[in-house]
């Protein structure tokens, strides 16, 4: 994986997600090359979360609502891209664990709050 974009999701109006305690209003591009030619984006932990951030805010100055489910769907999967990264030397438990702490950072510098209940 090389690089991870959010766009507006086509199904964001749909019951079953509208409905959710954090609904999901974006999806996430993928963007896959073979590792001879690939050139990512990002290489690191902060820069690919930097690169999340900035995708994310793009979405809300262009208006469309980006809930918590939408950061903790664009962060994690941007986290976990390094998996595939040929640079990459932290193991996918390290990265889940980063993206995890990663998704509250972001969505608090976005203003933006879960509607889950804290169980």
């Amino acid at each position: 994986m090389t690089a991870i974009q959010p766009v507006k999701a086509e199904m964001s109006t749909s019951t079953i997600k509208s409905s959710a305690a954090d609904p999901s209003n974006l999806d996430s591009i993928v963007v896959c090359r073979p590792i001879e030619s690939a050139s990512p984006l990002a290489e690191t932990i902060d820069q690919v979360v930097a690169r999340a951030t900035d995708g994310l805010r793009e979405c809300q100055v262009a208006k469309i609502k980006v809930g918590f489910a939408d950061v903790e769907s664009v962060v994690r999967g941007s986290v976990l891209s390094l998996h595939t990264h040929p640079k990459n030397d932290a193991d996918l438990g390290e990265l889940e664990k980063a993206a995890n702490l990663a998704v509250d950072r972001v969505a608090n510098s976005l203003g933006i709050r879960s509607n889950r209940s804290a169980d």
